[in-house]
């Protein structure tokens, strides 16, 4: 009877020692403590429950594959690295990580499976127990030490206890990892937030309420008075198209409070009361199941400037180019009458020869002339969406048409191919494909065209059996200052730059230069 008293009595200790843990465990997770601080206070209690001496929890890193403590309770002598590697043979911790099988050890001196570990030897641990706390689908969250300076003597019950005491750490572990992960998360947003180069405003509606130092800058005013007004508040009665501000502005917000995500450009006021341009993206998003609205405003006051600049520079151009073209075309047509007036005088062979080259120059200038002025709006055209397949099937049935005696053999599909382009892509095609022609001196000349998809573009290959371009002057063919091709490809080129396309050019037949020559033009999809 004495022996199972004794019995008894150990049992009952046991219960009331691990009802105390369950409630110091219970007590330390629901404050709101760091993870470093809530393991500490779990370890502190587990050591005074259950009379051990030292305790370590380890966080495993994935990203440098390491075991970094996290919470420590010891004797001052006793030092717990600050970080042990996965990979290191010679600690248990680390082969209890990799093999996520617990390790007990009520005598550690006699204990064959440590002898080669040096983990106990350094805090003189006499008892250990290691342990793997394990989250979904085994996935290694650390490990977890408690070790005692003398020998324990504890029953079966402890250790299916310390099993259970583990899962409910791995409870912990994870939720405490979730909130580092959305403290983190929360401070990247929020150093993201205030860092960025253009002004972030949140609005309910169309009021704001929260706005970065960026949108204080821009607007030149306090956040106080940034968010006591709304946008249409800083902004002058009409925007440039003529409608009211006010009006504008709210149908844009009621769009995009919609769930429409808008780009547009706008005009602001700064609190002086001075005018700049922006472009501006505006996007719903939900915040704590609230609909909110967030405004990324970027000043474009001096790209404006330099558009403005370039158009007028344009319009200077071209204005020149009128004057040039009409003077020009008014000497041409002098010469003209002149070699007109030769060939009634002068009526001999060599005369002839001397007057049609003449008259070959003329129409060379007068094509000049006209290319050069098939181009004169390029810079102010915006932008629009094509359907390349319909572009290259009129391209060339006009080429056909004037040019029935070359050969075209095409090769693309008639699905719908969009591209951002203006007029002009019509002309790109054109002058390509007839300079191929006019350069080809062959009885039978050929054309070969073809439409390819990559992935973010889509490819016109434009091929021909004409006498091909040397590798050396193929990489000055598109380079104005040489010349080398023609007013009609140095078009092609900067029409297909602002396009924020490609032009290339290489041999139909690679490494056989004189076989004839490959245009390949890429054109970025309209997404």
């Amino acid at each position: 009877m004495s022996e199972k008293r004794k019995i008894d009595e150990r049992t009952l200790d046991m219960l009331i020692r691990e009802r105390r843990a369950y409630q110091a465990i219970a007590e330390a997770a629901v404050e709101s403590l760091r993870p470093e601080a809530l393991l500490s206070r779990i370890l502190a209690n587990l050591s005074d429950i259950f009379l051990f001496d030292m305790g370590v929890v380890r966080i495993f890193n994935s990203e440098t594959k390491t075991l970094d403590l996290i919470a420590s309770i010891g004797p001052p002598d006793k030092h717990f690295p600050d970080s042990v590697d996965l990979n290191d043979d010679s600690r248990i911790v680390s082969k209890v990580a990799r093999t996520r099988e617990p390790v007990y050890a009520l005598d550690v001196e006699h204990n064959e499976m440590l002898r080669d570990y040096s983990t106990h030897i350094e805090i003189d641990a006499k008892s250990l127990f290691v342990w793997p706390v394990l989250g979904e689908n085994d996935t290694l969250l650390g490990v977890m030490s408690l070790a005692s300076l003398e020998v324990k003597d504890l029953s079966d019950e402890i250790f299916s206890f310390y099993e259970t005491l583990v899962t409910m750490l791995k409870t912990i572990l994870e939720r405490q990892r979730a909130r580092e992960a959305l403290r983190k998360s929360e401070k990247q947003y929020q150093m993201l937030f205030e860092k960025a180069n253009d002004a972030i405003f949140l609005m309910r509606f169309d009021k704001f309420v929260e706005c970065n130092t960026r949108a204080i800058e821009m607007f030149g005013c306090s956040k106080e008075k940034l968010l006591s007004g709304k946008p249409y508040d800083f902004s002058p009665e009409k925007q440039p198209d003529g409608q009211a501000s006010k009006e504008k502005a709210l149908s844009l917000i009621q769009q995009a409070h919609d769930g429409k995500s808008l780009y547009f450009e706008w005009q602001h006021t700064r609190c002086d009361g001075s005018i700049f341009s922006a472009e501006v993206g505006l996007n719903r998003i939900i915040l704590d199941n609230e609909i909110i609205l967030q405004a990324i405003v970027r000043d474009i006051s001096e790209r404006k400037k330099t558009e403005d600049k370039m158009k007028k520079i344009a319009e200077t151009a071209t204005l020149y180019l009128d004057v040039m073209g009409h003077d020009i075309r008014n000497q041409l047509q002098a010469i003209m009458m002149g070699t007109s007036l030769m060939r009634e005088l002068i009526e001999d062979a060599p005369a002839e020869k001397a007057i049609e080259m003449i008259e070959r120059a003329i129409e060379s200038c007068q094509n000049i002339i006209t290319n050069v002025h098939s181009t004169e709006g390029l810079l102010n055209t915006p932008l629009k969406e094509y359907d390349l397949s319909e572009v290259l099937t009129r391209i060339v049935e006009e080429i056909r048409t004037n040019y029935p005696e070359t050969q075209i053999e095409v090769d693309e599909s008639r699905e719908k191919a969009l591209v951002l382009a203006d007029k002009y892509i019509d002309y790109l095609l054109y002058s390509i494909i007839e300079n191929a022609i006019i350069h080809n001196k062959k009885d039978s000349k050929r054309i070969w065209i073809e439409k390819s998809e990559a992935a973010d573009s889509y490819v016109v290959s434009i091929s021909d059996n004409g006498p091909g371009i040397p590798d050396k002057r193929k990489k000055y063919l598109f380079d104005p200052t040489r010349r080398f091709g023609g007013v009609g490809l140095h078009q092609a080129s900067q029409i297909i730059k602002k396009y924020e396309g490609s032009i290339a050019i290489t041999d139909r037949i690679s490494g056989y230069p004189n076989k004839g020559a490959k245009f390949i033009i890429s054109f970025p999809k309209d997404i």
